[in-house]
């Protein structure tokens, strides 16, 4: 992630996102808990985590590279200074 974000940015990307990724994986286990008492089975919770799984891995598969402000339409490198 640096590649894409720089080192500048990177630690406050992952500051501001590391709440909500405590947040939503306590959800999950809790989800998990009340799925499995009100069915008696894990069969719903594993397709739920199938399915956002997939999503997840389809959003990172179309996600494109980053395009890096130095490199030119040309192709071209520059340096900055």
């Amino acid at each position: 992630m640096p590649l894409h974000f720089g080192k500048t940015y990177y630690p406050k990307i992952i500051g501001f996102a590391m709440p909500f990724f405590t947040i939503l994986s306590s959800l999950g286990s809790s989800l998990t808990g009340w799925i499995h008492d009100a069915t008696h089975s894990y069969i719903l919770a594993w397709k739920y985590a199938i399915l956002v799984l997939t999503i997840g891995l389809v959003i990172l598969i179309l996600a494109s590279p980053p395009l890096y402000p130095s490199i030119r339409g040309n192709g071209a490198i520059t340096v900055a200074g």
